[in-house]
C-alpha cells in the first residue's frame, strides 16, 4: 500500500494506491489500482468500462511445466525485444501509465528452435504486433560454430500513411555465429 501527494491539472490531492501479487507453481499475477482524493468526475473516465477495470492488472503469466521453457504473459508490455533489436528493443506501453493498454506475450523455446510474439492491445484496435523465429543449427562452418537464423517482424495496426494504407511493417533477418580459433 502507497500513499502521496498527485497532481491532477490544476491542482495537488492526495492518492493511495495498493497492490498485490501472488505466485503459484506455474503462474503469478499482480493487480493494483491508485485512488486518488477528491470529486472523481474531475479525473475523466477513468472506470467506465470494462477495459479500465482489466488495466487494473499489471501482469498475468503462466509458465510452462514441459521440457521446453515456454510462456504467456497478459498486461501491460513492458521491456519486448524481438531478434536483435533492431526493430523492437525494449517496446513498452507504460510510458503513459494512465493511457496504458493491455497485451499479450509469449514464446516457446525448445532446444534448437523458439517462436516469440506478442500484442500491444488485447483488443487487436491500433495496436502493434510482432513475431519471431529463432533457428540454432548447431552448425559449423570452418571456425564460425554455432550458426543460427533470426527471422523477425512487426506490423503497426494503427499506423495510417500518406496514401492511406496502413501498412508500416519492417523484417528483420539476423544470421549469428560464433567464431572461434
Amino acid at each position: 500500500v502507497y500513499g502521496g501527494p498527485s497532481y491532477l491539472p490544476d491542482t495537488w490531492r492526495a492518492a493511495a494506491r495498493a497492490e498485490v501479487d501472488g505466485i503459484r507453481d506455474r503462474g503469478s499475477f499482480g493487480i493494483g489500482n491508485t485512488v486518488p482524493s477528491g470529486d472523481p468526475r474531475r479525473h475523466g473516465p477513468e472506470d467506465d468500462e470494462w477495459y479500465d477495470l482489466a488495466r487494473q492488472m499489471r501482469y498475468l503469466r503462466i509458465n510452462s511445466t514441459t521440457g521446453a521453457r515456454s510462456y504467456l504473459r497478459v498486461g501491460p508490455v513492458e521491456r519486448v525485444t524481438l531478434g536483435s533489436g533492431a526493430l523492437v528493443r525494449g517496446y513498452r506501453t507504460t510510458a503513459a501509465w494512465d493511457e496504458r493498454r493491455i497485451g499479450v506475450e509469449g514464446a516457446i523455446e525448445g532446444r534448437r528452435i523458439r517462436l516469440a510474439g506478442f500484442s500491444d492491445d488485447v483488443l487487436g484496435v491500433n495496436g502493434v504486433v510482432g513475431v519471431e523465429a529463432r533457428i540454432a543449427s548447431g552448425a559449423r562452418i570452418g571456425p564460425v560454430r554455432s550458426i543460427g537464423l533470426t527471422l523477425a517482424g512487426v506490423h503497426d495496426l494503427g499506423r495510417v500513411g500518406i496514401r492511406g494504407d496502413s501498412s508500416l511493417t519492417g523484417v528483420e533477418a539476423t544470421l549469428r555465429g560464433t567464431v572461434t580459433a
